[in-house]
C-alpha cells in the first residue's frame, strides 16, 4: 500500500497542478471574452446616442430653415403685392417669386448652424453609417447635402419634399437604432450565458 500510495500522490499533485491550470486557462479567456463584449456594447451604445444626438440636431436646424425659408417667401410674395418696383427690380423679383435663398434661411436670426455647417454635420452623419446596410439614410443625407449645395434659392414647392425627407429621415433612424439596441441585447445576452 505505501508502495502505490507513492506514485498516486505524486500523479495527484501533477493532475491537480494541470487542473487548476486549465481552470486558470478558461477563467482567463472568459474574463477576455467578457471585457470585450463589455467593451463592444458600450461602443454600440455610445454610438446610439451620437447617431440619435446628430439626427436631432439636423432635423431641428433644417426644419429651422424651411421656418425661415417660408416666411421670407410669404415676406416677398407680400412686398410684389404692395409696393411698386422698377422694371429692373421687378423682372428679378418676378423671376424669384416663389423662391428663396438659403443665405437668408441661414443669416435670419442668428441661426445655430451655418451653411458649411449644415453641409459639414451631414457628412459627419454619412461617415458614421455603414454605406452598405445604412443606403437609405445616406441617400436622405444625400438629398439634404443636394439641397443646401446645389442651388442658392429654394421655392415654395420644394419645403413640402424636404419635410418628407425629413420624415423619412426619422423612421429610417429610428428603425436603425432599434437594430442596434437589439445588437446590444444580443451581445448581453451571449456574455450571460457564456459565464
Amino acid at each position: 500500500m505505501n508502495e502505490t500510495f507513492k506514485y498516486i500522490l505524486p500523479i495527484g499533485v501533477i493532475l491537480t497542478f494541470f487542473g487548476t491550470m486549465i481552470n486558470i486557462l478558461m477563467t482567463s479567456k472568459n474574463i477576455k471574452s467578457t471585457k470585450y463584449i463589455d467593451t463592444i456594447t458600450s461602443e454600440r451604445i455610445k454610438w446610439i446616442d451620437i447617431i440619435r444626438n446628430e439626427v436631432t440636431n439636423i432635423i431641428v436646424n433644417i426644419n429651422f430653415t424651411l421656418k425661415i425659408y417660408s416666411e421670407n417667401i410669404k415676406d416677398r410674395e407680400y412686398e410684389i403685392n404692395n409696393y411698386e418696383q422698377n422694371p429692373e427690380v421687378q423682372l428679378e423679383t418676378q423671376l424669384r417669386y416663389f423662391d428663396d435663398k438659403t443665405s437668408n434661411a441661414l443669416l435670419k436670426e442668428k441661426p445655430i448652424w451655418s451653411e458649411s455647417d449644415f453641409v459639414k454635420y451631414l457628412y459627419l452623419l454619412k461617415l458614421r453609417l455603414n454605406p452598405k446596410e445604412d443606403i437609405e439614410i445616406i441617400e436622405i443625407i444625400d438629398y439634404f447635402i443636394k439641397f443646401y449645395n446645389d442651388s442658392e434659392f429654394k421655392s415654395a414647392v420644394e419645403i413640402p419634399e424636404v419635410q418628407k425627407k425629413i420624415n423619412l429621415l426619422i423612421d429610417k433612424t429610428q428603425k436603425l437604432l432599434k437594430q442596434e439596441w437589439e445588437k446590444i441585447k444580443q451581445e448581453s445576452k451571449g456574455k450571460i450565458t457564456k459565464t
